[in-house]
């Protein structure tokens, strides 16, 4: 609702926007008083594009919730086509038992179902569930209600899609009303009242900048003075740095004075270490040459006693060598007496062993015979099965032809309706334009007429001149 309240106030906008004066003017506070103005009408624009897009996007939802519901409602006759079908199957069942016979060339399912072709109507009037047509079930003295309550459905289920699609037709006839609403009576005005708010716009930034240069301009003149008082600081800084300098030259040449002594100190104190250092190192090396000849002495003797060592393991070593050689021998012997003996008893085994083989292949041969008599047996089984099966087959296949006969004079009967539909949406659009064309003629009249009027005003007044001038 507020988006269509905007839509009035526009007028309203437009009419204090020419009252506002011109931005040439540059009075801030002119430009204050009538801010709010223009800000309203930017945002009455929006909104009313806004409102419009809204629109269109519950119009885009409504054509897929019609669509979906299309495909819903197109299943949901086929359902029920396929419950008349099943119904007409079990009543023919029932009517075989009592001694029925369908006609001549036709099974059962077709049989019965041709009646029903007849019973559907090919125009828009309506049937009750109590009343139906004088049909061929009819004269045979039968009358089914179920049969005519679904015809009903099908016939309420096609109003109610006539009945969204016209909705829908006049949601987008609503559109253009709209949109012929939301904007001025021309598009002039559009543009004047798009040149105000720029107009506006670049004189309110105008005045922004003059006043960020003043700001500016100020913030400058601080920044030069507190450059100024901190270039004086800086003045008298150097100064005092100086005067320390001075001092700390003056401390700097007794430091190193004092250095200059210290270190020839040290140099006297480094001679005399040396001197001592020197004398140490003389007595380290006697030493040294001392404990190496001992060492050397010791190691003959060690090498001595380990020769002698060496010798005693060889003979050792020759002694065990050959008693490990004799203990072997008498082993060979044993484990190639102990192999002749498994090869006896292998023999004996593979003995055996072909013994059973034959009497198993005996065995073998007794189940093969036995197996190839079951399966002869099995392959006349399904010879006789498949002779069923197809016998059945063809059964069904004749049901399956009946059933697309029926299915095809259905759909004769959906496109006898969608041609009367399209002759009738056809006639309507002829009376259209025959209107349209009435229309446009009687406006050829009046134009025609106003022509004539004027043609004798301007006659009267040139007679009335010409009496003037004589």
């Amino acid at each position: 609702m507020k988006d269509i309240a905007a839509l009035k106030l526009l007028s309203q906008n437009i009419d204090a926007l020419k009252q506002v004066p011109t931005p040439k003017d540059r009075d801030k506070k002119c430009l204050l008083k009538y801010g709010n103005v223009v800000r309203n009408t930017k945002e009455n624009m929006q909104n009313i594009s806004q409102y419009i897009q809204h629109i269109q996007e519950e119009l885009k939802e409504v054509k897929g919730v019609l669509q979906a519901s299309a495909v819903t409602i197109g299943k949901y006759v086929q359902e029920l086509m396929a419950s008349i079908i099943k119904c007409s199957n079990g009543q023919q069942s029932s009517n075989g038992s009592n001694g029925q016979q369908p006609a001549h060339g036709m099974s059962k399912s077709h049989g019965k179902a041709s009646k029903y072709v007849h019973d559907i109507p090919f125009d828009d009037k309506e049937l009750s569930p109590t009343e139906h047509r004088n049909t061929g079930s009819d004269k045979r003295g039968y009358s089914n209600k179920d049969d005519v309550a679904t015809l009903k459905m099908q016939n309420d289920l096609e109003k109610q899609l006539m009945d969204l699609l016209d909705c829908v037709k006049k949601l987008e006839e609503i559109i253009p009303a709209i949109m012929s609403e939301a904007n001025p009576d021309t598009t002039k005005e559009i543009k004047d009242i798009s040149q105000l708010l720029n107009d506006w716009h670049n004189a309110v930034k105008r005045l922004e900048e003059e006043e960020a240069e003043r700001k500016r301009r100020e913030e400058q003149k601080i920044i030069d003075e507190k450059q100024r008082e901190e270039e004086e600081k800086r003045h008298q800084e150097r100064k005092e740095q100086e005067e320390i300098e001075k001092k700390k030259k003056e401390e700097e040449e007794k430091r190193r004075k004092e250095q200059e002594e210290t270190e020839r100190r040290r140099k006297e104190e480094d001679e005399k270490r040396r001197k001592d250092e020197i004398e140490i190192a003389n007595r380290k090396k006697e030493e040294l040459e001392k404990r190496k000849k001992e060492r050397e002495e010791k190691e003959k003797e060690q090498k001595k006693k380990e020769l002698e060592e060496l010798e005693k393991r060889k003979m050792i070593e020759e002694e065990m060598r050959r008693k490990k050689e004799e203990e072997e021998k008498l082993r060979l012997k044993e484990e190639e007496e102990k192999r002749q003996q498994e090869e006896e008893k292998r023999q004996k085994e593979l003995a055996e062993r072909r013994q059973k083989e034959q009497i198993q292949a005996m065995k073998e041969k007794e189940k093969k015979d036995k197996a190839e008599k079951e399966r002869r047996l099995k392959e006349y089984k399904q010879k006789k099965e498949e002779e069923k099966r197809q016998k059945e087959e063809q059964e069904y296949a004749e049901e399956h032809n009946n059933k697309m006969a029926f299915k095809k004079q259905k759909l004769e009967w959906k496109k006898k309706q969608d041609s009367y539909q399209e002759e009738r949406k056809r006639k309507e659009a002829l009376e259209d334009e025959q209107k349209r064309k009435e229309e446009l003629e009687e406006a050829e009249k009046k134009e025609k007429a106003n022509q004539i009027i004027n043609k004798k005003i301007m006659k009267n007044e040139e007679q009335r001149i010409e009496k003037k001038n004589t």
